[in-house]
């Protein structure tokens, strides 16, 4: 597990477990941290934007890749000025400064401060818009006194950060504790604090690097006309991260059938005959 456990310490109290993390993994996941929330940021300008101007793109669907801490610099710089065009704004220019800061400090404290800033500015934004209690905002890590079910301790002497968990609100497994933590939310119906995203982004590296999930409601989300429980290939049509989220953010969203009108991406604007064979029937 990307998180290695450590021996419980006392003042933690009998039910808490504890994992930790240096400098290195850290710099990663508190990178994916901030993509993630700047991600979120751009989606919903997009759909802000669409209300007013039909939405218009000519670049091609974006495929993963790895990359260097230097070409992700330029890939989240890019999407920094995609949502803040104007020149010389104060936003753009402070969450440049957090990304470069995440790629090159060297000691843990600095990089939770980059994480606390990162959803500090992002909620903020959210806030300046005016759209703080639409749905459509996604996931924006928020500190506003809820008590948090994660919570990091920091370690300067050995540089590297303790996070710690109840076992007995959630559960000892990190992996399992996690998932615990999104049902949690659900029922609170709130956005996480700025150290609950965290742990979910050291899960998503864990689950990354090969770690499974072994959880009695856990299972791989299916597609129909695919095998009941897992995809066996790719598709166009393929569920995302907006599709997950977008059917399990709440607990009202998971209630029902859920119908989902597919609006393909055209590529440079093709019209749909040029890319779909008609379906003999018309919605």
């Amino acid at each position: 597990m990307f998180l290695t456990p450590r021996p419980v310490i006392a003042s933690y109290g009998p039910f808490k477990t504890t994992c930790f993390a240096g400098v290195g993994k850290l710099r990663k996941v508190a990178l994916s941290y901030c993509q993630d929330v700047i991600e979120n940021l751009y989606n919903v300008k997009i759909k802000m934007d669409s209300r007013i101007t039909k939405f218009k793109s000519e670049k091609e669907l974006p495929v993963i890749t790895a990359l260097d801490l230097e070409g992700a610099k330029c890939q989240l710089f890019e999407r920094l000025q995609n949502i803040f065009p104007d020149d010389g704004d104060d936003y753009c220019k402070k969450l440049e400064d957090i990304c470069t800061g995440i790629m090159e400090h060297k000691c843990v404290t600095d990089l939770i401060t980059d994480i606390e800033d990162v959803s500090k500015n992002a909620i903020q934004i959210i806030k300046e818009w005016g759209i703080e209690k639409e749905n459509y905002i996604g996931v924006v890590p928020t500190d506003n006194g809820h008590e948090s079910f994660f919570n990091v301790d920091v370690d300067t002497d050995l540089n590297r950060i303790y996070l710690h968990w109840d076992i007995q609100s959630l559960s000892e497994n990190f992996l399992v504790a996690v998932s615990r933590l999104a049902q949690a939310l659900r029922d609170e119906y709130r956005q996480p604090t700025s150290i609950e995203y965290l742990a979910f982004q050291f899960a998503y590296y864990s689950l990354s690097n090969g770690e499974s999930l072994t959880h009695e409601h856990a299972r791989c989300l299916g597609t129909p006309g695919f095998r009941s429980h897992t995809q066996t290939y790719m598709s166009l049509t393929d569920p995302g991260e907006g599709h997950v989220l977008g059917t399990t953010r709440f607990n009202d969203w998971m209630k029902g059938a859920i119908i989902h009108v597919e609006h393909l991406e055209r590529p440079r604007n093709l019209p749909r005959e040029n890319i779909v064979i008609q379906s003999s029937f018309h919605f």
